[in-house]
């Protein structure tokens, strides 16, 4: 892989690009064509690793190699193509695309990110995947501050961002924020999961599933 990163050129890469499209080759030889492109990070690339991160009938493993490439390529474009992906994805394909696509940092009304997303496929990624859910559960919004301009609150998991959102219909502020971080956090390291990401949002771009 080394040696063809060295090379990089058009003749290396169509090569590369002939082998992850070949399906009678390894699904590990295919994909560490993917990888190796991703390393020599050419643009002309970008269609066909979309191509293949967007097909629900392709091995898991390529489509989630061709996401993570994606974003080592950086092409925005091509990287907000994967917020096209359905609820119905794979979480683990879901949570690739969420963690590539964060690295826009487009936000639009979201009032404050906390914590961060852990890397895909680390133990860490995996310990927040498994407990989400009992964090979710296990959250006592009864402690939350007292907020007289917030009427709304939501509070979920958005399988499209990886983030547990806080949606309200105005800006709860900072000190707020900090005070139902701090709630959510503590329910997150009785269960060994630290720096749990976190977003405020505004109601109406939450995308709990």
């Amino acid at each position: 892989m080394d040696e063809l990163v060295d090379m990089g050129d058009e003749k290396t890469i169509f090569s590369l690009m002939q082998v992850v499209q070949n399906e009678n080759k390894s699904i590990e030889m295919r994909k560490n064509a993917i990888i190796t492109l991703g390393i020599i990070g050419d643009n002309s690339t970008n269609t066909l690793l979309l191509n293949i991160a967007m097909d629900e009938s392709e091995n898991k493993q390529l489509r989630m190699a061709s996401i993570l490439v994606l974003g080592d390529i950086g092409d925005k474009e091509t990287i907000r193509s994967l917020r096209e992906l359905s609820y119905g994805e794979d979480g683990l394909v879901l949570y690739h695309a969420a963690y590539v696509l964060n690295q826009l940092n487009e936000t639009y009304e979201i009032y404050g990110v906390y914590g961060e997303l852990p890397y895909p496929l680390t133990e860490e990624q995996r310990v927040y995947r498994n407990n989400v859910g009992e964090i979710m559960y296990n959250i006592n919004c009864s402690k939350f501050p007292k907020m007289d301009a917030v009427s709304t609150m939501l509070v979920g998991h958005s399988s499209k961002t990886g983030y547990i959102e806080v949606a309200t219909d105005v800006n709860p502020g900072t000190s707020s924020m900090n005070e139902i971080y701090q709630i959510i956090s503590s329910e997150a390291e009785k269960r060994d999961v630290y720096q749990v990401p976190v977003r405020f949002v505004k109601c109406g771009i939450a995308s709990f599933a």
